[in-house]
């Protein structure tokens, strides 16, 4: 459904750096970077590196950079022109970075195995994200990031949760091609705060894990907020790395608890601040780093070195977003890729579910209301993907119009089912919604069993056709 929007939005976000790159070839040159080592900002274990994006791991285009300080080039630029390939191209001081993140990637495709091209296409869309989401982002802080210690009570409240369950942790399921995670390597566990069959855990211990965070995100932000999502405790372990990117909406403002840990190193989040610069944060048990998620890229692009590493994240969105309605949401939280960027316009009502634009279905419905409600292949229609993005706004909208909460896809789920399953979370504000409205669920909420026998249907028909043109011949 969104595949191929994603797989023609990155070729073509590839195509336009070729283009700038060849357009500057004559006119910029390379500087070396003054220095290689990470600048202290502060004692509170924040740095500033001297480099930015797609160094440590690609984040905004499909390789890092391989413009290494040892080259000609920039050991002797007067009497060695750049070679056309690294005009632009920032100074690595990392090393060989591409070839750990090749590493990655043939980890992702050999686990995946026959679905080893969703490998690709995750990465494709974390590049498109990256690149596209924060310009189109509402900030509400200078830098994007802040490292502070975790009020007690907040600290206390977790940490015993942590110390009572961390003992029944369970492996985190991953659906095939997820390159969020190296899961198919190193698996991470979880001890979640919202499972009501571990002591202490379930809906109440949620509730004043969020009243006690929204407390500190509303006095950093300075915005009313309502809480999208607290997802852990996930636990790390020695190898584990979470590739950078940004997160989906309604994941606005964020914040990260450091748990507990037993490493042999710091385990550095590399987050590129609004000003453009890589920062390295390392975190102690009881550290919180408040970021903007939406619009900061973040990620742990380096192994793991210790036994574990358990951290909670918790999720927030301004307020204004509900209160103004929906155009308000379109406005603060997300943005459209306009026709200029994709080389094609968002082209059906579930495309402009799926990505936010209220907009384009507004326009849809001026001319032909009946596509609000249009089925593809799978009967999945654009009120489906609005839950499956979490999109609350959206979701209102058509309602409005006469979208059926209760519409079934062709392996018989509901809304219900892609907004439990997508979201991931039982107190988000959709899923809240639906359920006032009365959404029932159907129970089956695996929905990579629904992949696996779309493309098993889809193995037939091309062997039927086959057959049936050979019979003609």
């Amino acid at each position: 459904m969104l595949m191929n929007m994603t797989k023609n939005v990155s070729v073509l976000c590839f195509c336009l750096l070729l283009l700038k790159t060849a357009s500057n070839a004559t006119t910029e040159r390379v500087s070396v970077a003054p220095s290689i080592v990470p600048e202290n900002l502060s004692d509170d274990g924040v740095k500033k590196a001297s480099y930015g994006a797609d160094i440590s791991w690609p984040m905004q285009h499909d390789r890092v950079s391989t413009n290494y300080p040892w080259l000609p080039h920039n050991v002797d630029p007067e009497n060695n022109p750049i070679p056309v390939e690294y005009i632009g191209m920032p100074l690595q001081p990392l090393g060989d970075r591409q070839k750990a993140f090749e590493e990655f990637m043939q980890g992702c495709r050999e686990s995946a195995k026959e679905r080893a091209f969703l490998c690709d296409e995750y990465q494709k869309g974390n590049v498109v994200d990256g690149l596209n989401q924060p310009p189109r982002m509402t900030n509400y802080t200078d830098l994007g990031f802040k490292k502070i210690r975790a009020p007690e009570a907040i600290f206390k409240l977790i940490r015993e949760f942590w110390e009572a369950n961390k003992h029944l942790e369970q492996e985190e399921v991953w659906e095939p091609g997820n390159i969020i995670t190296n899961s198919w390597a190193v698996p991470s566990t979880m001890v979640a705060v919202e499972d009501d069959t571990l002591p202490g855990g379930g809906h109440e211990l949620q509730s004043k894990i969020y009243n006690m965070a929204n407390e500190i995100i509303q006095e950093w932000t300075g915005q009313k907020s309502f809480p999208t999502s607290v997802y852990g405790i996930r636990v790390y372990k020695d190898g584990a790395i979470l590739a950078p990117h940004v997160d989906r909406l309604p994941l606005v403002s964020s914040m990260i608890i450091n748990v507990d840990q037993d490493v042999d190193e710091d385990w550095v989040l590399e987050v590129i601040g609004h000003d453009g610069h890589a920062y390295n944060v390392t975190q102690k048990p009881g550290d919180l780093v408040l970021y903007e998620s939406h619009s900061i890229i973040h990620g742990r692009p380096f192994p793991l070195k210790g036994r574990y590493y358990a951290n909670i994240f918790i999720h927030f969105a301004p307020l204004t977003a509900i209160e103004d309605g929906v155009a308000s949401a379109r406005d603060d939280l997300s943005g459209t890729l306009s026709e200029e960027e994709t080389g094609s316009k968002v082209t059906s009502a579930s495309d402009a579910a799926a990505f936010g634009d209220l907009a384009y279905l507004q326009e849809i419905a001026e001319k032909d209301p009946t596509l609000l409600f249009q089925k593809d292949e799978n009967l999945w229609q654009p009120i489906h993907e609005a839950a499956r993005s979490g999109n609350l706004a959206i979701l209102e909208y058509l309602v409005a119009q006469g979208a059926d909460i209760n519409a079934r896809t062709y392996f018989n789920q509901t809304v219900l089912d892609a907004a439990l399953y997508f979201t991931k979370d039982e107190t988000h504000p959709l899923i809240q919604k639906l359920r006032e409205l009365g959404a029932t669920s159907s129970g089956i909420i695996d929905f990579e069993v629904e992949d696996e026998e779309t493309e098993e249907e889809a193995d037939e028909l091309e062997d039927e056709e086959a057959d049936a043109l050979a019979d003609e011949f």
